[in-house]
């Protein structure tokens, strides 16, 4: 059984790389067969040579594939969700073979260790399941941080019909949930994943505005008959870009076993 993980990177990741990748790093030593891929889409000849120079301190294999895409502005709605779409579709033909455990770990999200493990192991014992998500934190309003697991509202007319509008409500999880939970939709951040089924699923972009490229693969997944979930026992951490004192910090929030120095500024 071949276990890889993957991360597509846009150059946007240069102020935390180090830290990110000391966590990285603390994942992988735990988890037995895994190997890695990494996809710069960022066109910056400098940053991948550091991408490359990190890649080779790593405890494992680290394959470092170039995919520039330029054309595709990442900072807009629709423009962000298509160049994160072609990147994931790029790491899913680099990888090919549909038989592939994916574990689908964006450049901003920190893994506990074990956690690709228990994630494995979920989908192993849940067959019906499409994706198993670990369970990210996310800003929400008034300075409350939520989970990346959401409900989805949807319009009368049908289950997965046309989303209304704020078509997203996150979990707020006070007292500290455990075990898999199904929801409408999961992100990409820390996700186990086959390959078969991102062929199967094809990831779009642009038919639910109201929805992110993440959120439209779930409601696609769903309708296929391979709901998605949670699992509150891995307990991710989540780099912000810019530090903001006024609330906590996502990037503290991680399992016991990776220093919350890893995450400091």
């Amino acid at each position: 059984m071949r276990l890889v993980a993957a991360t597509p990177f846009a150059s946007y990741e240069r102020p935390y790389i180090e830290r990110w990748a000391e966590a990285y790093a603390f994942m992988t030593q735990s988890t037995k067969g895994l190997t890695s891929l990494w996809l710069d889409t960022s066109g910056d000849q400098d940053f991948l040579g550091e991408l490359r120079r990190v890649a080779k301190a790593m405890p494992i294999r680290v394959k470092v594939v170039s995919r520039p895409l330029h054309l595709l502005d990442r900072n807009s709605g629709l423009g962000k969700n298509i160049r994160v779409c072609a990147a994931w579709q790029n790491i899913v033909y680099e990888v090919r073979d549909p038989n592939t455990w994916l574990l689908c770990v964006e450049s901003d999200v920190i893994v506990p260790a074990g956690g690709p493990e228990q994630l494995l192991d979920g989908m192993l014992s849940h067959p019906a399941l499409g994706a198993l998500s670990g369970a990210i934190p996310e800003r929400r309003q008034e300075l409350v941080n939520g989970t990346m697991a959401w409900r989805l509202r949807q319009q009368k007319q049908g289950l997965y019909g046309p989303p209304t509008q704020h078509a997203t409500v996150s979990w707020y999880d006070p007292e500290g949930r455990d075990g898999i939970e199904l929801c409408d939709a999961v992100p990409f951040g820390c996700l186990m994943v086959q390959v078969q089924t991102l062929c199967d699923v094809p990831l779009r972009a642009s038919r639910y505005p109201e929805l992110g490229w993440d959120q439209e693969f779930s409601v696609d997944a769903w309708a296929a008959g391979m709901p998605v979930g949670v699992d509150w026992g891995v307990t991710c951490g989540h780099f912000r870009r810019d530090y903001d004192p006024d609330y906590e910090d996502l990037r503290l929030r991680m399992t016991t076993g990776v220093s919350c120095e890893v995450g400091i500024s």
